[in-house]
């Protein structure tokens, strides 16, 4: 997981590796924390954090406010519960953006095709 730390701070999930710089700080989830859990977590520390941003021209977080930011960690049942449930729903999540990225290269390829004659639909 990422979270952009320069205009509008947002969390997002990678479902590819990626490199990154100094515009965005990485969370690596681990066995006890999942992104599943990590995720809407900072989802709602957006406000927060968006309240304290700094910089006139493009405001910003430092990384030293993720590293410093507190996360309520649940008993271990109820993340096993939660991530049961969580789990599941963010692999669907990856799999249709995987698809839509597919669908849309695919988009790009045929439309120029169709519209200027080269492949027809019957």
């Amino acid at each position: 997981m990422v979270i952009s730390l320069v205009q509008y701070i947002q969390p997002s999930i990678l479902g590819i590796d990626a490199a990154a710089n100094q515009s965005v700080v990485g969370i690596k989830e681990c066995n006890k924390i999942k992104n599943s859990y990590i995720y809407p977590y900072f989802c709602n520390e957006v406000p927060r954090l968006m309240a304290i941003r700094t910089g006139p021209q493009q405001p910003h977080i430092n990384k030293a406010v993720i590293d410093g930011s507190p996360i309520v960690i649940p008993q271990q049942d109820v993340l096993d519960g939660y991530y049961k449930v969580a789990e599941s729903i963010l692999d669907q999540i990856m799999a249709k953006a995987f698809e839509t990225q597919q669908l849309a290269s695919l988009r790009d390829w045929l439309l120029p095709m169709l519209m200027n004659g080269q492949v027809t639909v019957k």
